[in-house]
């Protein structure tokens, strides 16, 4: 770190150390105090407890450190060197080439008591009989090497103050480049990070590459480079080890400069202060390179405190550094996306299409995404600006509930005429969600109905689509003369189009508002009211057809009886289940639901699985069975400028033993929780040679991939037969594990180079390889081995393992057919309602009871609408699980709760004690599901968009878990923890998302590591 830094850090730490502690002197009463001069009889005898403290020592031989008590019997001691770089204030002797004699001033408090005395220590010189100078030679040969070469590694640098963190940095180091991620924690709790690239000319940096809301900006001149690199530490980075051998001493391995120079010596090289102190500076080697540098220090200000330096070298010769993408200084506008990235009051100019209007607020799109533009007064608009023309504007962003707008307050707006953008149209309302803020919609086939009147005086109405899906319709008080413009002679019992709405959002979620552009059409249409029945097992559909209302709308509306229409169902009578029933009016189409479900106990039930349900309901299947011997094809992509690989490293993350990793490979990780129902099995190739460089700053998801993937099946046609690897036998290859053998680019700049699981789609006529096709591939960087398991955010703290398979397990979750679990949103924690509790959140622990009962691998007991009294054993070790039902008609695929015997053992065992959202102690999990099918949806990806709801991009979750202390912690980005879990004696009372009203209650009689016993009542 260098002075000037480190002088402005003193005075903070200084100034919040002295603050506090004259705020505590204040609660002090001295003995002599204005309100008389009697004092109170001692309640402890001070003076005989400083006699007592050093009574078993010899103080005039002192050879070794010296036990400091602090605290004794409610006494508080504490300890001031007169030679702190002899014997600390914490007791550390630090013995020199001469006897020394140290006073130390000792004082003890009690409530409102002071005793202070000295003693007098006497440090004996150190008489170790130093090693002959041969015995240095591995470290003067290091200390060479690291001098004539300083390139090609990694550095990590941590400082401590009193034991508490203020100080991390990484450095990167190859060649002429180095990038720098720079964290400070200060004293309130609060971070900040900063990110870096430097190019170097020697020690001079020519270039700097700086992250400014998202994006990198290049600066060559020194004042731009001086303004944007403040006053980092990467001088670290250039060392020099100006020592010689008889400067150290070996202390079992550990190269310990003497005392009498390491003060000196270490201010060389840290850049220490005058009023540093430091007491000692050691050197380790490891493989004859430098490894680690530990140093230790005092800073001498109004308060003493320690600091504790050490520096980490590692991976030699492994370094690669790709400058960013970067900006032009010249473009002074970001892209709308990157304002989603920014906070609250920052500046920000967009150059996007006009796509909507109405009062002072102006919709826009640049093609990353839509933004409401808010001009604080008319004004600032423009002359004649209309949809279609091309904005360029500046403003400062606002966020309020979770909706972002930018805010216009001087004239600055420009626009060109333009053309007005493709709009989207929606005819199933739950396809809208929160990352469609701000954008310009038209809505087809939904009927309109009054809701209610806010005391702001907005106007709210209710949109249903043809589904029976509902979405608000807010109506701004200043917008309904608009509005009422519009509907005017609109017939409201008719079926609408509506055009030009937009998509808003609140602390609830999305809902829909109009704009200036806003215009109805009335269309003919058949509509089934109430177009979804629930009942249970023995209705018949004669008694249901008759309950329904069915109109029909052309110039008018009529109703009609079921003599009027024809319909066609597979409603079969005496079974659970969800049937439709299709009425045909005409030409005019419209469709009822009907679910039948059985009230009772179900145990060892066994519904239909994601493959299945994702066949009927899109035609689409998920990559890989997830039951028996599955074959896995893995090729590796090797590029001109791949770094070293080891192809047995990749051997054992697929198939190895779970010993041959330090956590779990592939196939032990699915066999365990799979409870020995999936055995993975990966073929892996030579890898396949690409005759081209890497960049992490080209390359395009859906095209670069997918040029690999042809390229490398194509290759290997001659050798391998891919009919082998369609085991589910839907006419493509299950899965194919592209494994590139370059770095991963965690800062999303370029979303090629992260891993993900996707789907091949050709656009012109389908290749075949003996016989299948290409579909679902895997990609992911080798590099995902070479990490450590991360349980902090910031990555900061890990478990080192020998091969790291967590992403690899993650992507083949995807493969399976389960989708992430984790929420999109920039800033929220990875928690998506479950608190990175589970696989296919945050890339640990198992994989939760909804997973695998869609994945087929438990059977639960099925608990609907009855009392009942029963048991979990371990889900961990057996998948036991409890589902309760709103209404059972034999479908994972439906609302319920779950309750689960949670252990942290297994899959769970190595982050037990991380409090990053794996539980360390045995308890109940309550999972809440809601996995109704999205029908009639347009689908992507097919099997990982059939749900209404997912943890991803809705407020409402596919899956989430209810908290036992109802702190709601996982919402404000907590991960789950201890005290989320249901012990004995806890009891609580739930609802069903489209009531308010408690359904049940569960009250758990016994939870032990082993079992859990509860009662599930139902309420009348």
């Amino acid at each position: 770190m260098n002075r000037f830094f480190k002088i402005l850090f003193i005075i903070f730490i200084s100034i919040f150390v002295f603050t506090n502690l004259s705020c505590k002197k204040e609660d002090l009463i001295p003995d002599n105090n204005e309100y008389g001069d009697k004092e109170e009889e001692p309640k402890k005898d001070l003076s005989q407890i400083f006699d007592s403290l050093f009574s078993d020592i010899d103080l005039n031989n002192i050879t070794s450190n010296i036990e400091f008590k602090k605290d004794i019997d409610g006494v508080t001691i504490s300890y001031e060197s007169s030679n702190t770089s002899v014997i600390s204030n914490d007791g550390v002797v630090s013995r020199g080439d001469s006897d020394i004699e140290v006073t130390v001033t000792i004082t003890l408090t009690y409530e409102d008591i002071t005793y202070q005395n000295s003693v007098i220590f006497k440090v004996i010189k150190n008489e170790v009989v130093h090693p002959a100078l041969d015995d240095l030679d591995d470290l003067i040969s290091a200390i060479n090497a690291f001098n004539e070469n300083k390139t090609n590694y990694k550095l990590v640098v941590k400082e401590k103050y009193d034991n508490e963190i203020a100080y991390q940095g990484t450095y990167y180091i190859k060649d002429n480049l180095i990038k720098m991620v720079d964290k400070y924690y200060y004293a309130d709790g609060s971070s900040d990070t900063m990110t870096f690239f430097v190019e170097m000319d020697e020690e001079e940096i020519t270039a700097l590459y700086y992250s400014l809301v998202g994006s990198y900006y290049r600066f060559t001149d020194d004042e731009s480079i001086e303004k944007y690199l403040y006053e980092t530490d990467f001088y670290y980075d250039y060392y020099d080890f100006n020592f010689s051998a008889s400067d150290f001493e070996n202390h079992d391995g550990k190269y310990v400069l003497k005392s009498d120079i390491v003060d000196e010596k270490a201010k060389n090289i840290i850049y220490g202060v005058s009023s540093e102190t430091f007491s000692s500076f050691v050197i380790e080697l490891k493989d004859g390179k430098i490894y680690k540098i530990t140093a230790k220090s005092i800073y001498h200000s109004d308060i003493d405190y320690k600091v504790n330096y050490e520096f980490t070298f590692s991976d030699y010769g492994k370094q690669t550094i790709t400058i960013p993408e970067y900006r032009d200084l010249s473009k002074s506008y970001v892209n709308i996306s990157e304002v989603y990235e920014m906070s609250s009051g920052d500046s920000a100019e967009v150059h996007a299409v006009v796509t909507g209007f109405i009062g002072l607020d102006y919709f826009a799109n640049d093609q990353s995404g839509d933004l409401c533009i808010h001009f604080s007064d008319e004004d600032l608009i423009p002359e004649d600006l209309i949809v279609g023309d091309y904005l360029k504007v500046r403003g400062k962003v606002d966020i309020e509930n979770g909706f972002y707008r930018l805010v216009v307050s001087d004239d600055n707006a420009t626009y060109n005429e333009g053309m007005p953008l493709d709009v989207d149209t929606i005819s199933n309302l739950a396809s809208i969600n929160q990352a469609m803020m701000s954008k310009i919609v038209n809505v087809e086939k939904v009927s309109i109905s009054f809701y209610n009147i806010l005391d702001n005086g907005d106007n709210i109405y209710e949109l249903t689509d043809a589904l029976g899906n509902a979405m608000k319709l807010v109506v701004k008080k200043d917008d309904c003369q608009v509005f009422n413009d519009v509907f005017k002679g609109v017939n409201l019992n008719k079926l609408l189009n509506l055009s030009s709405l937009v998509v808003r959002v609140d602390d609830k979620g999305p809902y829909l508002s109009i704009t200036g552009q806003i215009t109805v059409e009335e269309i003919n249409g058949l509509v089934i009211n109430p177009n979804k029945v629930s009942l249970e097992v023995g209705a018949k559909l004669s008694d249901i057809l008759p309950t329904i209302d069915i109109t029909f709308t052309k110039e008018d509306t009529i109703t009609l009886s079921l003599e009027d229409v024809s319909y066609e169902t597979d409603f079969e009578e005496n079974k659970e289940g969800s049937f439709i029933v299709s009425f045909t009016y005409l030409d005019y189409k419209s469709n009822i639901y009907i679910y039948i479900y059985k009230k009772g106990i179900v145990e060892n039930a066994s519904y239909d699985i994601i493959g299945t349900v994702s066949k009927e309901t899109t035609d689409y299947m998920p990559g890989l069975p997830s039951f028996g011997d599955v074959n896995i094809l893995v090729i590796p992509i090797k590029f001109t400028n791949s770094s070293d690989y080891d192809l047995s490293v990749i051997e054992k993350g697929f198939n190895g033993s779970n010993s041959d990793t330090g956590w779990y490979s592939l196939n032990g990780y699915y066999k365990d929780v799979s409870y020995g129902k999936l055995n993975l099995v990966a073929t892996i190739t030579e890898p396949y040679e690409t005759g081209e460089a890497y960049s992490l700053r080209k390359g395009k998801t859906g095209e670069d991939d997918y040029r690999y993937l042809l390229n490398a099946i194509s290759y290997f046609d001659e050798t391998i037969d891919y009919s082998l690897y369609d085991q589910n036998n839907d006419g493509y290859i299950d899965c194919v594990y592209l494994l590139y053998l370059a770095p991963f680019d965690d800062s999303y700049k370029n979303d090629l180079w992260w891993a993900y699981t996707y789907e091949y789609f050709e656009e012109e006529e389908e290749v075949k390889f003996d016989g299948v096709g290409l579909d679902w591939y895997l990609w992911f960087s080798y590099e995902f081995f070479e990490e450590p398991i991360y349980y902090s955010y910031d990555k900061d703290k890990c478990v080192y393992v020998d091969i790291n398979c967590e992403t690899l397990i993650h992507e083949t979750g995807h493969a399976l057919g389960l989708d992430d679990y984790y929420d999109y949103e920039e800033g929220k924690g990875p928690d998506g309602g479950v608190g990175s509790l589970v696989m296919m959140d945050y890339n640990q622990g198992d994989h939760d009871p909804f997973s695998k009962a869609i994945l087929g691998w438990i059977n639960p007991t099925v608990v609907c609408e009855t009392n009942y009294e029963g048991k979990v054993t371990s889900f961990t070790e057996n998948g036991d699980t409890i589902f309760i039902m709103k209404e059972n008609y034999g479908s994972y695929f439906t609302e319920y709760y779950i309750i689960s015997l949670y252990n942290p053992t297994g899959v769970n065992e190595i982050k037990k004690d991380k409090n990053c959202g794996l539980p360390s102690e045995s308890g109940v999990i309550i999972y809440h599901i809601d996995a109704r099918i999205n029908k009639g949806a347009e689908y992507e990806l097919g099997v990982m968009d059939i749900y209404m709801y997912n943890n991803s991009d809705t407020d409402h979750k596919l899956i989430s878990a209810v908290e036992a202390d109802n702190h709601n912690d996982i919402e404000n980005n907590e991960d789950f923890d201890n005290n989320d879990l249901f012990k004995t004696g806890d009891s609580i009372s739930l609802s069903w998302y489209d009531s308010e009203d408690l359904a049940f209650t569960i009250s758990f009689t016994n939870v032990s590591d082993t079992e859990a016993t509860f009662v599930i009542t139902f309420n009348d």
